[in-house]
């Protein structure tokens, strides 16, 4: 039997004015979720930060106590201390951190008008800057310190945004 061409279903294709109401309402959504991305994000940096803090202390740590004594002190931005070869790793030592800024290893050195035996930092500079503000190093000392950016384990420096991580006090 042959089917005419009125008995075919009907196909119906979307007109311009549906498309561009699920455009708009897509848009709508992803500026809605814009800002817990951008926290989760900051979040996610912050607790990687965390993390290398405590494996470069660990190695530091490992260091002196295998040696008698700290390595001297490493500030080169994006160079890799060679006595700490094998200890830890030079490619995470070098990069950018996830906050901006290099490491740093400091030994015997006052910060603040207090000398620490051993301190870890990152410091920013013209091409690579902090991205974190001072209110997302708040929020990543009040996770995992004292809630007080002036003391404690972390800690900045205040304007120029350096942050430190005490190794040994």
């Amino acid at each position: 039997m042959v089917m005419s061409k009125d008995a075919w279903p009907r196909s119906r294709a979307f007109t311009l004015v549906e498309i561009m109401i699920v455009g708009l309402l897509i848009g709508i959504l992803a500026t809605l979720a814009r800002p817990a991305i951008q926290r989760i994000i900051a979040t996610t940096r912050g607790d990687v930060l965390m993390n290398d803090f405590r494996v470069f202390a660990g190695a530091f740590g490992q260091y002196a106590h295998s040696n008698g004594a700290y390595p001297p002190s490493y500030t080169t931005a994006g160079g890799f201390p060679a006595v700490m070869a094998g200890m830890i790793s030079q490619t995470q030592w070098s990069r950018t951190t996830p906050i901006g800024g290099t490491y740093s290893f400091l030994n015997a050195t006052t910060v603040n008008g207090k000398t620490y035996k051993a301190l870890l930092s990152v410091t920013g500079s013209a091409s690579n800057p902090i991205l974190f503000t001072s209110e997302q190093l708040l929020a990543l000392d009040k996770k995992f310190d004292n809630g007080d950016l002036g003391s404690g384990q972390f800690f900045t420096n205040g304007a120029a945004l350096t942050t430190y991580y005490v190794i040994e006090p």
